[in-house]
């Protein structure tokens, strides 16, 4: 009788350990809220450009991928490379891609430790 005791009290504590089922924080209909990325994109074959109104090139696609990944909606906002850096610096672009690494720029902007 006390072996199955022990074995009955062995069994409750597994069955409390076991954690309840999980849920969602949020109810299923709750739509799902994408983050605006606005890229800027300038003319530098064929890494990044505009064509017939689209971003193209090899950022693009690598952003693209990313954003699919991470639930971003990229917004490509074409500009010239003098404009794309002050739009950067003004908040009017979240991202500008192939810039060169200076000390100076490292101050300004911050860099991605990737390398693409």
């Amino acid at each position: 009788m006390k072996k199955y005791a022990i074995l009955l009290f062995f069994l409750g504590l597994l069955l409390w350990a076991v954690p309840k089922p999980l849920r969602a924080d949020t109810p299923l209909d709750t739509p799902v809220v994408q983050t605006v990325v606005r890229v800027g994109v300038y003319q530098n074959k064929p890494l990044i450009f505009v064509e017939d109104g689209t971003a193209r090139g090899i950022y693009a696609d690598v952003l693209q991928y990313a954003a699919d990944r991470e639930n971003w909606q990229l917004e490509f906002v074409p500009c010239e490379w003098a404009e794309c850096l002050r739009r950067l610096e003004a908040g009017d672009i979240d991202l500008l891609t192939a810039i060169a690494y200076t000390p100076q720029r490292a101050k300004r902007y911050d860099f991605s430790t990737e390398t693409v």
